[in-house]
C-alpha cells in the first residue's frame, strides 16, 4: 500500500512539473507573495523595456490591469518581443526600482527608470523561457 503511495506521490510531482503548474501573475502584483518568495509565473510579455526587464501580465487576461515587471539576472533572447508567453521563475521582491538597482548592483537607463517609477514590486528572474513565440510587427 505504502508503494502505492508513493508512485501516487511522485506521479502528481511529476505531472505538476510537466504541466506547469505556476502561481498567478496577479497573485505577486496584488501582494499575496511576500518578499524573498520563489514563485514561477506563465503570463504574456505586455511590454519589452530593455534587453534584461519586461512586464506581464496573466496570459487569460484580456485586459491589461495591474502589470507585473520582471527583471531577468540575464540578458533576455534577442528575439524576446511582446506578445510572448513565457514561464519565469524568480524571487519576489515589494520595493521600489533604487532598491533593486543597489541590491543587485543594476544601473537602469533613465528611460526605463521613468516607467519604474511608482513600481512597489518586481520579479528578480533566475529563469526565463518563451513557451510560445509571437513574431515581431
Amino acid at each position: 500500500m505504502r508503494s502505492c503511495f508513493a508512485l501516487l506521490t511522485i506521479g502528481a510531482i511529476t505531472s505538476a512539473t510537466m504541466f506547469g503548474c505556476t502561481d498567478e501573475v496577479d497573485e505577486v502584483v496584488e501582494g499575496e507573495a511576500t518578499t524573498g518568495e520563489v514563485r514561477t509565473l506563465t503570463g504574456e510579455v505586455v511590454e519589452v523595456l530593455d534587453g534584461r526587464t519586461f512586464t506581464m501580465k496573466d496570459e487569460h487576461e484580456w485586459i491589461e490591469g495591474d502589470l507585473l515587471t520582471v527583471v531577468s539576472n540575464t540578458d533576455l533572447p534577442p528575439d524576446f518581443n511582446d506578445e510572448d508567453e513565457v514561464t519565469v521563475t524568480g524571487t519576489v521582491q515589494n520595493v521600489g526600482y533604487i532598491e533593486v538597482e543597489s541590491g543587485y548592483d543594476w544601473d537602469f537607463d533613465p528611460e526605463v527608470e521613468a516607467e519604474l517609477e511608482d513600481v512597489r514590486g518586481f520579479l528578480i528572474a533566475d529563469s526565463v523561457s518563451v513557451t510560445e513565440h509571437e513574431e515581431a510587427d
